[in-house]
């Protein structure tokens, strides 16, 4: 129906009635649609949906397998795909007719990936001296595993080896060093190739043993015990321990102060032993008497 006029020089009679009947069709959208996405790797589920759907018409997936040689697995979540082996599928989607669109179907080839893994060791740290067995997490499939030691170049950093089998970590000195992991392709997972994972080597809690003079004698200079690192690792040489002293006559408590190997540390707790009592006697000292004759005066002489 006519309802106006750009023109204002013009205007509509009221007395008629100015209509026109049209038919507006329903739209075919097969050629239009398109399903997304149409990959991902094993592992990672996706929510699929149909492009240029423009009735908004309800849409109904199903999953086939292609047949012949190809691998490829997947089922479905409702609108979301889940991969159960590497390769391809067939996506089929049904769309409902709308009242502005006609039913369609549209189909697609998806890829199924290999999967990434997300791979980490059980244990980032070891304790200088000890020995740290490498036990790999992520590796889902079992994948034949190799590891491999990046040391940083600089002397004062962390330094580690493998055991001969391969398999375990020996520290050689604190700081931070990567283990290389490689793990060979499996059925449904990409092969990793010296995937770097830092560990960190950490000091030994050193415990300490300590020696005491016969005696200690008050004589103005400091005294000390010595201590001695106890449980050193097989291989490592003594080295100097400092410790605190005292001057005065009396009981003292010494203390490890600082060690010279930065791959020991001091830690509290008894079995450590860092502290140690000794004593420093008073000097003797004799007293010479002057002979003096005194006369009585009535007071103290």
């Amino acid at each position: 129906t006519a309802t106006g006029l750009a023109n204002p020089n013009y205007r509509l009679d009221a007395a008629q009635t100015f209509t026109q009947s049209f038919e507006i069709e329903m739209a075919k959208i097969d050629d239009l649609l398109s399903i997304s996405p149409l990959q991902t790797n094993f592992g990672v589920n996706v929510t699929l949906s149909v492009l240029n759907n423009l009735g908004g018409g309800d849409v109904t997936f199903r999953i086939e397998k292609l047949g012949g040689d190809e691998k490829g697995e997947a089922r479905l979540d409702g609108d979301t795909l889940v991969p159960l082996h590497v390769g391809k599928v067939r996506i089929i989607a049904v769309i409902a007719e709308t009242m502005n669109t006609y039913g369609a179907t549209v189909e697609a080839e998806f890829t199924i990936n290999p999967g990434v893994l997300s791979l980490t060791l059980a244990d980032n740290s070891v304790v200088y001296g000890d020995v740290l067995d490498l036990e790999l997490l992520g590796n889902l499939e079992n994948g034949a595993v190799t590891f491999g030691v990046r040391n940083p170049a600089a002397e004062t950093d962390g330094k580690a080896e493998l055991t001969a089998d391969g398999l375990s970590l020996i520290p050689r000195h604190v700081g931070n060093v990567e283990v290389l992991v490689s793990v060979a392709a499996t059925e449904n997972y990409a092969a990793v190739s010296e995937f770097a994972i830092q560990i960190a080597v950490t000091p030994r809690p050193a415990a300490f043993t300590w020696e005491y003079a016969e005696s200690y004698v008050y004589d103005k200079t400091e005294k000390r015990p010595v201590a001695s690192v106890s449980n050193l690792v097989e291989g490592d040489n003594s080295f100097a321990v400092e410790v605190s002293g005292a001057v005065d006559a009396g009981k003292h408590t010494a203390k490890v102060v600082s060690l010279e190997n930065p791959n020991y540390m001091i830690a509290d707790g008894e079995a450590t032993n860092q502290s140690g009592e000794f004593t420093i006697l008073p000097k003797a000292i004799g007293i010479a008497w002057e002979e003096n004759d005194f006369t009585y005066n009535g007071t103290k002489q």
